[in-house]
């Protein structure tokens, strides 16, 4: 287990809480013209990098999809576009990404892709939920095993995990088709872990905030095109890009917001059936 303590918990000593921005599904191309469903996502994903600007945090988390076209240059793109933010990053992949190009031209000097990171007390675990197979996603029995190690290893009083698959489902018939396959299990094995107190993801691009027992469940906006909640069939939000602030405090608590872009700048193709 590779574990990083990216910021100094001296640093935090004065403070009772570590604040994270997470990002999920730029889904960048090669070049800056290009649009996903009539959504530039280049322009989006900086629109939620200088909105994001106006608030204080303390590390980022970007739970995958980065890229669309599985570029180089997409992965480039990101990395400038969360260098102006400069704070320690987290990524994990999503069913869109090529993992070798991920590492290779994302990963830097201030952006990790590490299984393990501790911060302000709490332990964050960056979960590989994908397969290379299909659109949804699954951990399967080594990967769950492992996360289980790494979890009841911790030296932290708290625990946190992100992935990109969904573990619940959105009642939206067509994205449930894809969501984490072992979401029940996975859950399941988390109701025995006390110290576990969240679990983040991406993918659905919408928002979502629930309880599982001491475990809450949050799924945050993606930073382009969103998904329609509880549509059947594929449809498309009017809702803007965003991102998700998440304050973990030392006494293991969790307080969110999410936050989106003003105005309607970034308005996807109403008739598209699919991406």
């Amino acid at each position: 287990m590779l574990v990083i303590p990216i910021i100094d918990d001296n640093l935090l000593a004065n403070s009772d809480r570590v604040t994270l921005l997470q990002l999920t599904d730029p889904h960048l191309f090669d070049q800056p013209s290009k649009t996903l469903l009539g959504v530039n996502t280049w322009d989006s994903f900086n629109a939620v990098i200088d909105a994001a600007l106006s608030h204080t945090f303390d590390a980022v988390v970007l739970s995958g999809d980065v890229s669309q076209d599985y570029s180089s240059q997409s992965y480039r793109a990101c990395a400038d576009a969360l260098a102006r933010l400069n704070k320690p990053t987290m990524v994990l992949p999503g069913n869109h990404d090529e993992l070798v190009k991920l590492r290779e031209h994302l990963v830097g000097s201030n952006v990790f892709h590490s299984e393990v990171v501790n911060i302000g007390g709490w332990g964050l675990h960056m979960l590989d939920s994908t397969t290379g197979e299909s659109p949804g996603g699954r951990l399967g029995s080594s990967r769950t095993r492992r996360m289980l190690d790494n979890i009841q290893s911790s030296t932290q009083d708290w625990q946190m995990l992100f992935l990109h698959h969904n573990p619940v489902k959105t009642g939206s018939a067509w994205l449930d088709n894809h969501w984490l396959a072992d979401g029940q299990e996975f859950l399941a094995e988390l109701e025995k872990q006390p110290k576990v107190r969240g679990v983040a993801w991406g993918h659905v691009h919408q928002e979502m905030d629930l309880a599982h027992q001491h475990i809450r469940l949050m799924a945050s906006p993606a930073c382009c095109i969103q998904f329609l909640p509880n549509s059947q069939t594929f449809a498309l939000d009017t809702l803007q890009p965003g991102f998700r602030l998440l304050h973990l405090y030392r006494d293991g608590s969790i307080e969110t917001q999410v936050y989106r872009l003003p105005g309607q700048a970034f308005i996807a193709d109403p008739d598209a059936q699919g991406y």
